[in-house]
């Protein structure tokens, strides 16, 4: 997605959008030990801890938190029909052509998934 639509995106989806994409995105990844997006030093695991352990649907958020969590699991985004049905998949997302870094190795942490033991569709 591109950075531009992750912006208009971050200032008008409810919560309820954002804990569906962080469910859908907690059941579907099986990989928690290799790179962030949003901060390539931690991994998967260690960054769900930071972003969505404790997310909250009563809680207001600002707007770059928002964005954070969809531009770290736009993966797994479902929008309903009041701003049309959008899912974007990992071939659809932004990628960096020819940066040539040396290999990070992000630190490791077991994801927490104890807000979401309870979640029902």
């Amino acid at each position: 997605m591109k950075n531009s639509i992750r912006k208009k995106y971050a200032r008008i989806v409810k919560n309820e959008d954002l804990q569906l994409m962080l469910y859908l995105y907690g059941i579907s990844t099986k990989d928690w030990k290799s790179s962030s997006i949003l901060n390539p030093r931690f991994s998967k695991g260690k960054m769900w801890n930071v972003l969505a352990a404790n997310f909250d649907v009563r809680k207001t958020y600002c707007y770059k938190f928002k964005y954070n969590l969809l531009k770290e699991y736009e993966s797994c985004l479902i929008i309903g029909p009041e701003l049309g049905i959008i899912i974007y998949e990992d071939s659809i997302k932004n990628k960096r052509k020819g940066e040539n870094k040396e290999k990070i190795v992000p630190y490791y942490e077991e994801p927490n998934f104890q807000n979401y033991k309870d979640f029902k569709l």
